[in-house]
């Protein structure tokens, strides 16, 4: 017999994965990383000034390591080691130099994070204000993370970075060349879920003719995912690498985050394995780590877990080393992604201390966040205990800037796996509680649009609340669990309905079939099995050949219900029908090489 929960692999295992897949993607920027531990040296300072004069010291400079902050003094000659993060004081300006000669300028109010710096190249992040960085010497790698995108392949360049304007960044390059690389959303228009892909620009010397990058990601045109495929298939074959290493790269990315998308796994695995051999040849560490982690969600995505595991391992530890405080959207993305894999092998225990690591680094980042966009800092989102049943999620608040906004979904998304996990272990009490946090998260998010991700919300709390009613002793308490896994099933279902108005979605009988079960649990058995009876006929319609496990479910827990209720006739053909389906899906099951 399957479960409800068990059956609800498909919507909290299968749909949450392609969701989480589809989120992965878009925080899968390139990284750089040391080799050995004697790879990174500190920056110097160079020179400080105040007011527009030299100063031998400069007081009240701010440096953050995580939550904490503390006011130091800097003087000429003092060093700063990797992961060192500052923000320089008003009427201030501060000038760093690397051991390669890279000089560093930062202007007042600019808050800034050295990466690393060494022989094979350097990283740097800018989180607000204005920055000018001068190139002096040839490097495997150049980044500057800003804002979502970053800037690569740097080759004896002058270029400036501004993101004092809240609603874009403004790059100016003066000399050399300069590649931005930002994330693009792919929607395929298709019913998939979106992809993000590697949008390219390289910019030409424009002194004082600054280029504008909106902070808000842009969208993709595309038909469908084949179509995409070809696309990015033919820029492939045009890329020079000898040209343009970038556009190659991108291109090989491109290919496999589509490839992924359309279930194709290992031919994605093919694409990013080789991005990566390509990189480590040329020592481009950015770029390897990118192919590393893409690999990694592949991986995921072909049920390979253990090899999954073993590759985000790697890929954290490569990111922990350039971020040494831990505190970076990649190292999030990496918690995130060993806590599915964990729990999709039943290691409670690894996923939940990864989950729970993925949620504080989020919470971490948005705090950083909201203080550079000047938002009120939302208060922390974690609660010891469930809500009364049928309590009504937070209101929505006002229109918040993007990031804040993508750090929020990745919050929802965190408690979402925290909730679902808590669930699985027995503790609906405590899964409910973050369940209901990130459905307030994901509607505040969603502005009264339908949205999948509120329907999943919804229907992973009516579980657990049939979960915790199956566990009360107290007849009063059940009775209240089991209405309120009826009530969130059927807002579930409405949710559903208004993204796929026709009727006709693997997740509408999903629905149907979780509202089944709720009902019966409710004492309503009658209706539940009505309830059945409706996501049977979607999946007979979905599959009109009838060869389809979702279908020996339904057929399964028709004939179980049925013979509870007393309809024994009813419940022997139903039994009957999923003995002969099993057979013959073992049969073909058997038959595949």
């Amino acid at each position: 017999m399957t479960s409800e929960h068990d059956r609800r692999c498909r919507l909290t295992g299968r749909g949450a994965i392609r969701r989480f897949l589809a989120r992965l993607s878009a925080l899968l920027l390139p990284l750089a990383v040391a080799a050995s531990a004697t790879w990174a040296e500190p920056l110097r300072v160079a020179e400080l000034q105040l007011a527009g004069e030299r100063v031998a010291e400069l007081p009240g400079v701010a440096f953050f390591r995580g939550e904490v902050t503390e006011s130091r003094t800097l003087r000429p000659q003092d060093t700063l080691p990797e992961g060192s993060e500052l923000r320089v004081p008003e009427r201030a300006f501060i000038l760093l130099e690397s051991p390669a000669g890279t000089r560093v300028e930062l202007f007042q109010g600019c808050r800034y994070r050295l990466g690393s710096a060494g022989a094979a190249g350097e990283t740097h992040s800018l989180f607000g204000g204005r920055a000018r960085f001068r190139v002096r010497r040839l490097l495997d790698f150049f980044n500057v993370d800003f804002d979502f995108s970053f800037v690569a392949l740097v080759r004896g360049t002058e270029f400036e970075i501004d993101l004092s304007d809240p609603d874009q960044a403004r790059v100016r390059l003066d000399q050399g060349r300069l590649n931005i690389l930002s994330d693009q959303t792919l929607s395929a228009g298709d019913g998939t879920q979106p992809l993000a892909v590697a949008r390219i620009d390289t910019l030409e010397p424009a002194p004082g003719t600054p280029r504008a990058y909106p902070r808000a990601s842009s969208a993709a045109d595309g038909a469908g995912l084949a179509e995409a495929e070809a696309r990015y298939s033919a820029e492939l074959a045009r890329a020079d690498i000898r040209d343009d290493f970038d556009r190659h790269l991108g291109a090989l990315n491109n290919l496999g985050m589509v490839l992924m998308g359309r279930g194709r796994h290992d031919d994605a695995l093919a694409s990013f394995t080789e991005a990566g051999r390509l990189a480590a040849a040329r020592g481009d560490l950015p770029w390897q780590a990118r192919a590393l982690n893409n690999e990694a969600a592949a991986r995921l995505g072909a049920g390979d877990d253990r090899a999954a595991i073993d590759t985000t391992q790697r890929a954290l530890a490569l990111n922990r080393r350039l971020y040494a405080d831990g505190v970076q959207t990649r190292i999030a993305a990496n918690y995130n992604n060993l806590g599915v894999a964990y729990k999709r092998l039943g290691e409670t225990g690894p996923a939940l201390a990864n989950f729970t690591l993925a949620l504080e680094t989020n919470q971490r980042l948005l705090a950083r966040e909201t203080e550079m966009s000047g938002e009120p800092r939302p208060p922390k989102p974690i609660v010891a205990t469930a809500p009364l049943p049928g309590r009504s999620p937070a209101s929505q608040p006002a229109p918040m800037r993007d990031e804040v906004a993508r750090r929020l979904a990745d919050i929802a998304g965190n408690q979402e796996n925290l909730g679902n996990l808590h669930v699985r272990m027995g503790k609906p009490e405590r899964g409910i509680a973050y369940l209901e946090q990130a459905l307030a998260g994901r509607m505040a998010l969603a502005g009264g649009k339908a949205d999948a991700g509120v329907g999943s919300l919804y229907a992973n709390l009516g579980v657990a609340y049939r979960q915790w009613g199956e566990a009360a002793t107290d007849g009063d308490r059940r009775t209240a669990w089991f209405n309120s896994a009826v009530e969130y099933q059927q807002k579930a279902l409405a949710e559903r309905m208004r993204l796929f108005p026709d009727g006709r979605h693997p997740t509408l009988a999903d629905s149907y079939y979780n509202l089944g079960n709720a009902l019966c649990a409710a004492g309503r058995c009658p209706e539940g099995i009505d309830a059945h009876r409706q996501a049977l006929d979607i999946e007979r319609a979905l599959h009109p050949d009838g060869l389809h496990r979702s279908i020996l479910d339904s057929l399964r827990q028709l004939a179980r219900l049925s013979a509870a209720v007393g309809l024994r006739e009813q419940a022997a053909a139903y039994a009957t029908e999923a003995a002969a389906l099993e057979q013959h899906l073992r049969g073909r099951e058997g038959a595949r090489p």
